[in-house]
């Protein structure tokens, strides 16, 4: 059992949000863990995040200036979060005006304690994070129900850039990606509920 995580947050609705992976440097297992409380002025949140190291059995608060600029922004509780190759991932969003929704990819990584925002390659829909062998990928679904029935995967390489990966095409009625499977095959559920890998090397 992890010790508590002592923060003196205001009395305000708090959501909380976790992560956990290894540290690539040191090989300690951390915890980061962000209470969210509001929304404030301007629809701004307030902001607490503490890393918890396994070595130590301690948490560490992080500073407020580090956390602050992405204090705008709303985490997708309900969408998908996941560690790759030493950084966690989180889904982010704003809202516009007008019906319009950005969305945002948070990463928080483990070696450094550093946060870093990384634009989403599909701003417009939520999509769904998911590990491909030491990257992160996204996969946007949420086309099937906006401007065409199709579904991307993109990647994010080494130097920061999303590549799109493949794209299925609407006559395969896909409705939801679950992952990768082995030889870059993907799990797919189409429409009538039926489990099915997609091979986008021969499809």
């Amino acid at each position: 059992m992890l010790p508590k995580c002592n923060q003196n947050i205001p009395p305000k609705m708090c959501l909380h949000t976790l992560g956990f992976g290894l540290d690539p440097f040191s090989k300690d297992y951390k915890v980061i863990y962000i209470r969210s409380y509001g929304p404030l002025q301007n629809d701004i949140w307030g902001r607490h995040c503490a890393v918890y190291r396994m070595s130590t059995d301690s948490w560490m608060l992080l500073k407020e200036k580090d956390v602050q600029f992405f204090e705008y922004l709303n985490i997708c509780t309900n969408s998908s979060s996941v560690c790759v190759n030493g950084v966690y991932y989180w889904q982010m969003f704003r809202y516009l005006g007008l019906g319009l929704i950005d969305h945002k990819v948070l990463a928080f990584y483990l070696g450094t304690e550093v946060f870093q925002m990384i634009q989403s390659p599909v701003s417009e829909s939520c999509g769904q994070l998911l590990p491909l062998h030491d990257r992160i990928s996204i996969c946007d679904t949420e086309l099937l129900m906006h401007r065409k029935r199709s579904n991307e995967v993109w990647v994010l390489n080494s130097e920061g850039h999303w590549t799109k990966l493949l794209k299925i095409e609407p006559f395969l009625e896909v409705q939801k990606m679950f992952g990768f499977w082995k030889n870059g095959k993907v799990l797919v559920e189409s429409l009538s509920g039926r489990l099915l890998l997609y091979d986008h090397e021969t499809e």
